[in-house]
């Protein structure tokens, strides 16, 4: 009996750090996208205003 709930909280805790695992490499990848896509509308922003200013 005390194997068997053993063996069925090892598989609990391995369930939760892959699930928190995922959660965190996930974040991480948004969090890249995101800082791409502000950087690309920053240069853009840039680009507007430059050419504004020039004309």
């Amino acid at each position: 009996m005390k194997k068997t709930i053993c063996i069925i909280l090892i598989a609990a805790f391995a369930a939760m750090f892959g699930t928190s695992a995922y959660f965190i490499f996930d974040h991480y990848r948004q969090e890249e996208q995101q800082a791409e896509l502000y950087d690309s509308l920053a240069d853009m922003t840039n680009h507007s205003f430059f050419r504004q200013e020039n004309n």
